[in-house]
């Protein structure tokens, strides 16, 4: 494989042209995958935050059931 720096002409082209379709592939794929991590970031922290709250009713039931006997 030949370093781009020695190469010329119409050869040099292409694989610039390559390199830089190449790297704009690769940079939208990590900003796609960025955006959708946040996502799934809030989306678990907000199903936590749903199970908290679904054991807090549990919680307070079985202390409303204890007073009652």
């Amino acid at each position: 494989m030949r370093c781009l720096s020695f190469m010329t002409g119409p050869e040099r082209g292409n694989n610039h042209a390559n390199l830089t379709q190449s790297f704009s592939t690769l940079l939208i794929a990590c900003s796609l995958a960025a955006i959708l991590g946040s996502f799934g970031c809030n989306t678990v922290h907000g199903m936590g935050q749903d199970i908290e709250r679904a054991g807090e009713k549990t919680e307070d039931a079985a202390d409303a059931v204890k007073r009652r006997l």
